[in-house]
């Protein structure tokens, strides 16, 4: 059993510091320092309506687009359109909202 690192009194979840408890009070206080902006708060506005359209069922979960690895994630290309949904595994959704730099030692018009 693990006892939480900050109140010690409750139980945690292994691979967790704070029981659910002490995070859910972290997470407060820390939102009236840190509010969401307009982009932020259309995001994730967006991101939960497509939770919602997957748990009714009427958006069905699909293997990656990009390599056919289930399971895969949903990416929104227009945060806009919740159906709008891209399916990427892990590595490909990675790559693709940090793709590879470019090799420094190439010139600007030799880079791949």
């Amino acid at each position: 059993m693990s006892i939480c690192n900050k109140c010690g009194e409750r139980e945690r979840k292994p691979g967790q510091r704070w029981c659910r408890e002490c995070h859910a009070a972290y997470m407060r206080a820390w939102r009236q320092t840190h509010p969401l902006s307009e982009e932020d708060r259309r995001k994730d506005a967006c991101r939960s309506y497509s939770m919602m359209l997957v748990k009714r069922g009427k958006l069905a979960p699909e293997p990656c687009q990009t390599c056919g690895a289930e399971p895969a994630q949903r990416h929104h290309p227009d945060y806009s359109n919740p159906y709008r949904v891209v399916w990427l595994c892990d590595p490909c959704h990675r790559a693709h909202h940090k793709p590879r730099p470019e090799p420094w030692w190439l010139p600007a018009d030799n880079r791949l």
